[in-house]
């Protein structure tokens, strides 16, 4: 898929995340879980723990003195036995440190808007960024990596379907649209012009834009 055709089909993309983020995410860029927990105050052995099974439960966590929480990997815990579905030779590890070492973006807003809500309801409110796909292609390159597949659930099968290729750089995904764009290593504060707009949604349905431009 071209850029020209990625931007056709997926004209606005979305994060979502916890309340405050946006403020964060000024200062620091999109961090990736793993540079959270690597930046963290956590010992080396609590890092490996961390890495070595599925979250059961969102995880707060300090970096040089700001508060960044971590989703809990819930859906990942409905397979008693993650290896079956992985890879040939992969292992859970392997997998999650996929997953944990990339920013992730919506490509299609009824996915967005379920996530939000469901979170808005748990937490009283979430921020939703909205980011332009061509900024973002433009910003990370061959990071930028596209998924066709809820990467972080499991279906109903006794496939192995998750894959070290699952994520594929834009030129070799085919022409449709993604379940998940995703950007590996994240974006440093300096690439924050693909950024559109930030909103904040709460529990009852209304939301109030925040302030774009990116901190001094």
């Amino acid at each position: 898929m071209t850029p020209a055709e990625f931007v056709k089909r997926c004209p606005t993309l979305w994060h979502v995340a916890a309340p405050g983020a946006w403020e964060r995410i000024r200062q620091h860029g999109f961090l990736t879980a793993h540079q959270i927990v690597e930046r963290s105050t956590l010992s080396a052995e609590a890092r490996q723990r961390l890495a070595a099974s599925p979250r059961r439960t969102s995880i707060e966590l300090d970096v040089d003195g700001t508060r960044f929480v971590l989703r809990d990997q819930g859906p990942l815990l409905k397979k008693k036995d993650l290896d079956s579905i992985l890879e040939e030779g992969m292992t859970t590890a392997e997998w999650l440190h996929l997953l944990d070492d990339r920013v992730y973006f919506f490509a299609q807003r009824a996915h967005m808007e379920q996530l939000r809500d469901k979170y808005a309801a748990l937490n009283g409110s979430v921020e939703v960024i909205t980011v332009s796909p061509l900024r973002l292609a433009q910003a990370a390159g061959e990071r930028l990596e596209l998924a066709n597949q809820n990467t972080g659930a499991v279906a109903r099968t006794k496939e192995r379907y998750k894959t070290r290729d699952t994520f594929m750089p834009l030129s070799s995904f085919p022409t449709q649209r993604p379940k998940e764009v995703t950007v590996r290593e994240g974006l440093p504060p300096e690439s924050l012009e693909v950024v559109v707009s930030v909103e904040r949604w709460y529990a009852d349905g209304h939301n109030e834009r925040l302030t774009v431009a990116s901190a001094a």
